[in-house]
């Protein structure tokens, strides 16, 4: 407790016993983790002991390590006694030993296992000192709104370790002979289709194709998407096509291979031109420009009052497309980059269309379907090995499927059609599960 004092001159006129603060405080306290694991903070307030949450919420009754500069932050409205509880690491010699006076066993030998901050959540491991070859569990706690992407281990020399991921969420791999950096990565948790609209417009239901690849047997993934064929993807999934062509440009006739798809969004509000005189659909379409039509589907969301949850270096308030791009970001549908840029003038590949649409749509790829059905659309110039391998097989390939109550999507079979059609019966591959 605290106490207060209001003084009158030099008097003391009243005095008050204060609890806590209005706001929450930031406490930074310089700690050794050495050897240590499990470190926790505890509060005794008015007789009452409570263990803090590890996460980045900042919220009273929080704190999370930075091992990295052996730092805890603590956050906390409370004026209480507080204690930072953690479990000793005892590393025995798991046998073997030395065979000569000038050699050793290596494994005697203790190494430091080091986690690298991230913003959406925390991870926390098992032991943060240890001996080569001991099993080492990484606990990973996504903060609200976001959800693990990945989480690597790597050594010093830049070599990653083998990680496991367990059926219970959390990692698992073999400590080396080095110490150890642990990287989790969150990313924003998309947002269902229904909630933000999309599913009034867009076909959400049926998974149907909506990008085909070229005649000459390519995807062209890395490929810039031109206005044209980004507005072409939107049409071929609309609920309603049936839309007044009430709006045309110039230079999409009539004889253009976008230009239904063209008048359709144009008079649904959805795309604008330059001016009234050009639509320019050969053009690569940028990043920014993509985030602007993508966000008009989203008819729940009010695109400006979005609270934003994620920021770039390089996207300005105040700019045309501030709050398209980061309203299309807050619902997880697009990502920036590892520079902390979203580099809104680059042009948009194929494939990071493709991830986007399925995000909005709520789709996401069978991987062991992909992986064991005959009857997968392939391509020339698309390996397993691209990052956008799964979602392109999602968007180009269409199949039954369900969805189970946490949001995963088994396919079911493989249909044969052309982009934008109907889906039937299915026909063709069921993936052999073992």
């Amino acid at each position: 407790m605290v106490e207060k004092e209001v003084k009158s001159g030099r008097n003391v006129e009243s005095t008050e016993t204060l609890s806590e603060t209005n706001n929450v405080m930031e406490i930074v306290i310089t700690y050794d983790m050495t050897g240590k694991n499990n470190i926790t903070v505890y509060r005794c307030h008015v007789g009452q002991t409570q263990k803090f949450t590890e996460n980045h919420t900042k919220a009273d009754g929080t704190f999370y390590l930075d091992a990295v500069n052996s730092l805890i932050y603590v956050y906390a409205q409370k004026f209480s006694t507080y204690a930072i509880g953690y479990t000793l690491s005892t590393p025995g010699h798991p046998g073997g030993g030395s065979t000569g006076g000038s050699s050793s066993d290596s494994r005697s030998s203790t190494y430091t296992v080091t986690i690298n901050t991230a913003a959406g959540g925390v991870a926390k491991t098992s032991v943060t000192t240890t001996i080569s070859g001991e099993s080492v569990t990484a606990t990973v706690t996504p903060d609200a709104g976001y959800t693990i992407k990945n989480l690597t281990v790597t050594k010093a020399d830049g070599d990653k370790v083998t990680v496991t991921k367990n059926s219970d969420g959390t990692y698992a791999f073999t400590m080396s002979s080095a110490s150890v950096t642990v990287t989790p990565v969150f990313a924003k948790t998309v947002l269902n289709p229904i909630d933000t609209g999309v599913a009034a417009m867009l076909q959400t239901k049926d998974h149907t194709k909506y990008i085909s690849g070229y005649s000459n047997g390519t995807v062209a993934p890395d490929k810039n998407m031109t206005r044209g064929e980004a507005v072409q993807t939107f049409y071929n999934l609309l609920v309603n096509k049936d839309a007044a062509k009430a709006v045309s440009f110039p230079d999409v006739p009539v004889s253009s291979r976008f230009a239904k798809a063209v008048g359709t969004l144009a008079t649904m509000g959805i795309i604008n031109g330059y001016s009234s005189e050009k639509f320019d659909p050969g053009a690569p379409i940028t990043r920014e420009q993509f985030c602007a039509i993508a966000v008009r589907f989203a008819t729940k969301m009010s695109v400006g009052d979005t609270a934003y949850t994620v920021f770039f270096s390089d996207v300005t308030a105040g700019s045309w497309s501030y709050d398209s791009v980061m309203t299309a970001a807050s619902m997880g549908w697009i990502n920036g980059y590892s520079s902390g840029a979203f580099d809104v003038k680059n042009k948009i590949t194929r494939a990071q269309v493709m991830t986007i649409v399925n995000r909005m749509l709520g789709r996401l790829a069978d991987q062991s379907f992909v992986d064991t059905a005959s009857g997968i659309k392939t391509f020339s110039d698309l390996s397993k090995t691209h990052w956008a391998y799964y979602d392109i097989c999602e968007a180009i390939n269409t199949h039954d499927h369900t969805v189970s109550a946490f949001g995963a999507e088994t396919w079911t079979g493989l249909q044969e059609m052309t982009v934008g059609s109907k889906p039937s019966a299915a026909v063709g591959a069921v993936a052999d599960r073992v």
